[in-house]
């Protein structure tokens, strides 16, 4: 039997405009993608979907010039489907600077250059596109969006009504046999009673009702199986994939018995999908059980950016800022000269010259030395040597360069070198000072990812510009310091809002912004991890121990009756009163306050004393009175 037609998607668009990223997210949706389809062979595999015991419900074909002649086809092939399926074209696009730079990163020639220039074959590509644009559905410009972000709006782009944005597998494991190796988050629930060493439960499972409600009566279990079921799931609008992997012990699973209590701590069932698999069968381990989510994102590289793609992001987002004001314009260029090369001698004349990681910002200085001070540099590809990695840019004044020099303040009145920054930029306005700090991160900046080593670094070529820089920052409320790193001054913002406040001045408020929410996503998980796991083991051994306290104090009272002193009877009420509090805390609650050790000599003296007259009575003393198997 023939299946039901589903919806059709042809993706095309420019040549380095994310067409593979925008293919790799919609497969991972669940849509059957070929990519570089003939647009001919399109009715073909509609059909044989068709024909088929089960029709392919979403398919989507990437199409684009790669296919040369036979792509005209498309604009007919569209038209004539678009009676069958529901269809929808898909049209990404980017500005030609931005296509220009992803290309060279790759260094891969455009499918259209033949024996142009690479502009050349993005300009015959664009005007083959025009008609194929105008009468595309969905036109998404990338020029601004890195390939996570891509993935992202395509999934929000095509995900069906009702669909589930996080999904939530679950499996069990034992801590004996150690712990699984694709794990973001470990949760310990050994604070919770073993069901193992009940009697009654002992036979059975944790899919079984006895075990499962015996569980989550439990006084916090609820609680901590709720905020643990959001913090893995609390990914911002990025949608999850999330394995929730819960300890198991012996033939009875703790683990099992919280997949039972539906949308716990999820929200409503079109934000989760809760699914269920079994782990591998293991031998009975004896070891009390845990449970732990493996935050698995559809896009690993959000979770684990690195420096590279960070500082990239920055730079290239600083490219676009365009301050109009004359005095930002020259304090920025001034900032790119110092810091990306400066002053040089050139058969026996001045020259400027910056060397810059990309064409984009090589171009940009060039274009600003012409508009500003009306010389004509030169532009040279510096090809990669060395300990470097790939090619440099090199904007190159010689003619004319010690009148450049003089006007950006690289050189004084008297033909000498600056080695910091002029200081008619670093006492400008606050406009300026931003454009300073901009124009030395696009020159040597770099970025790290949020995390312990978390840090913004600007290279400097003096000690003196250094500390230039950190004035600048220090007036913008930028927490910046100078270190020298292996011998080479550095200018670093390590704190986490500092640096988010830097990359805000600078003007690369939309990086500020994912990177805030990566740090302060971090910090809730770590914070998380700390509270719950195995770095709560001090924690549990205070616990413990408040209870043995609280046992053999009351134990204590019994045994003395009426002859406590009144000062020891008022610490052991103390500390019956206030189980979880510390003994700094219980000397607060005392009045008169008392200090830690006081409280702590004298509940040490009344269990002394308890413990004594048991022993000449005969009785059980306070030890007796602590709960069996505190400790396991």
């Amino acid at each position: 039997m023939a299946g039901a037609a589903g919806e059709v998607l042809i993706v095309t668009g420019m040549s380095g405009a994310g067409r593979t990223t925008a293919a790799n997210a919609l497969e991972d949706m669940g849509w059957y993608v070929v990519d570089n389809l003939p647009p001919q062979m399109l009715r073909p595999l509609l059909e044989i979907s068709e024909a088929a015991a089960g029709a392919l419900p979403k398919v989507a074909a990437v199409v684009d010039v790669r296919g040369r002649d036979l792509f005209g086809a498309l604009p007919a092939v569209t038209q004539a489907l678009r009676g069958g399926r529901p269809l929808r074209v898909l049209f990404l696009d980017a500005s030609d600077d931005v296509l220009v730079r992803r290309f060279e990163s790759v260094r891969r020639p455009h499918p259209l250059q033949d024996d142009g220039t690479l502009l050349d074959g993005i300009h015959r590509e664009r005007e083959r596109l025009s008609a194929i644009r105008e009468g595309a559905d969905v036109i998404l410009d990338t020029s601004s969006l890195n390939i996570h972000q891509l993935a992202t709006r395509v999934t929000d782009l095509f995900r069906e009504e009702g669909d589930a944005r996080h999904t939530l597998t679950v499996m069990s494991f034992g801590f004996k046999y150690g712990l699984p190796t694709d794990v973001d988050l470990v949760a310990d629930m050994r604070f919770l009673p073993n069901p193992f060493w009940i009697p009654e439960l002992k036979a059975h499972t944790g899919e079984e009702p006895q075990v499962r409600d015996y569980v989550l009566s439990q006084q916090g279990a609820l609680e901590f199986i709720d905020t643990y079921a959001r913090a893995a799931t609390r990914a911002g609008g990025v949608p999850t994939r999330e394995q929730a992997a819960f300890g198991r012990g012996g033939r009875v699973h703790r683990g099992q018995a919280p997949l039972r209590r539906d949308g716990a701590g999820t929200g409503s069932p079109a934000e989760l999908r809760a699914r269920c698999r079994r782990a591998r069968e293991t031998p009975r381990p004896r070891s009390r059980v845990g449970w732990m989510f493996a935050a698995e994102t559809p896009h690993p590289g959000q979770e684990r950016r690195t420096a590279v793609s960070l500082t990239a992001d920055v730079k290239a987002e600083l490219a676009t800022v365009r301050d109009p004001r004359p005095t930002a314009r020259v304090a920025e260029l001034t900032a790119i000269l110092r810091f990306s090369g400066g002053l040089h001698s050139i058969a026996g004349r001045v020259a400027v010259e910056a060397e810059l990681e990309s064409d984009i910002l090589a171009r940009r200085a060039a274009r600003e030395i012409m508009e500003i001070y009306g010389v004509r540099p030169e532009l040279v590809h510096v090809q990669a040597s060395g300990g470097r990695a790939g090619g440099h840019f090199a904007v190159r004044v010689i003619e004319g360069g010690e009148t450049l020099a003089r006007q950006t303040g690289l050189l004084d009145q008297r033909r000498r070198p600056v080695r910091g920054l002029p200081n008619r930029l670093t006492t400008g306005s606050r406009g300026d000072l931003a454009a300073i700090w901009r124009g030395a991160f696009l020159a040597s900046g770099a970025l790290s990812d949020p995390g312990r080593s978390a840090a913004l670094e600007i290279s400097c070529p003096s000690p003196e510009a250094a500390m230039a820089l950190v004035g600048a920052g220090h007036r913008l409320g930028i927490a910046a310091k100078a270190r020298e790193v292996r011998g080479a001054p550095r200018v670093v913002v390590r704190d986490g809002e500092a640096i988010r406040a830097a990359l805000a001045e600078m003007g690369a408020v939309r990086t500020a912004r994912a990177w805030e929410e990566l740090r302060q996503r971090r910090e809730v998980r770590a914070g998380v991890n700390r509270l719950v796991n195995f770095d709560d083991a001090n924690l549990r051994r205070s616990a413990q121990a408040a209870v043995a306290a609280c046992a053999r104090v009351e134990r204590a009272l019994e045994i003395l009756g009426e002859d406590v002193p009144e000062h020891l009877r008022q610490a052991g009420d103390l500390r019956l009163a206030h189980r979880d509090a510390s003994l700094d805390e219980l000397g607060h609650h005392a009045d008169p306050p008392m200090t830690k050790d006081a409280v702590a000599g004298r509940i040490r003296r009344l269990l002394a004393m308890a413990d004594k007259k048991a022993a000449a009575e005969g009785i059980p003393d306070t030890e007796s009175a602590v709960p069996a198997g505190l400790d396991d």
